[in-house]
């Protein structure tokens, strides 16, 4: 099952961010892990709150 992002319980600061980055469903994010995420996240984004609410 693929869950879109918007439908997810998380923040609406997590869900902004990962949208401005343009994920929109969690398959989306399978393919990443901690460091290749870092990469993609602006300084301006905490990756380790992202991660802990995911």
């Amino acid at each position: 099952m693929n869950q879109i992002i918007n439908e997810l319980n998380i923040s609406s600061s997590i869900k902004k961010a990962l949208l401005e980055l343009g994920f929109t469903t969690v398959t989306e994010l399978e393919n990443y892990n901690y460091f290749s995420l870092l990469k993609q996240f602006p300084k301006c984004h905490t990756l380790d709150k992202i991660v802990i609410e995911l």
